[in-house]
């Protein structure tokens, strides 16, 4: 018995790397594991499925955290590292909007807290970032 035990376990853990899911099938999966080992030592099926359901709501409930601690410095990592970046400007637009480059990509930028004013290829230095929305100014950052 002990071996079914750790075989659902292995193909439930094998089927959470195959499925983007929230940790359903690993937490349940590594709790079927454990109690595999257990079943080595005490072979009673009450008790085995017992520690498979208050194991799987454990590690459930503490995997379930593990993504939102990550949600920040996934933000972090991507767009605050334009922040500084010399851009230049692709197309101007009424009320200080423009559209500028960074990198391959174009963004809408504005200059509504400084009022600079900028021409054609330019350049401009982002300051902020606000939604997708760039904030741009003639000065780099210090």
């Amino acid at each position: 018995m002990a071996y079914y035990f750790i075989g659902v376990g292995i193909l439930l853990v094998l089927f959470e790397m195959l499925t983007p899911t929230l940790f359903i099938f690993l937490s349940f999966g590594l709790a079927t594991i454990i109690a595999g080992v257990v079943a080595f030592f005490f072979p009673h099926l009450p008790t085995l499925l017992t520690i498979v359901i208050i194991l799987t709501l454990i590690f459930y409930f503490s995997m379930k955290k593990i993504p939102l601690s990550l949600k920040p410095n996934a933000y972090k990592g991507n767009i605050s590292e334009y922040i500084g970046r010399r851009v230049t400007i692709v197309d101007t637009k009424e009320n200080c909007e423009y559209r500028v480059k960074v990198y391959d990509d174009i963004w809408n930028a504005t200059t509504h807290e400084n009022e600079d004013v900028f021409l054609l290829n330019e350049f401009a230095y982002i300051y902020k970032i606000e939604s997708s929305t760039l904030y741009i100014q003639k000065n780099p950052l210090k």
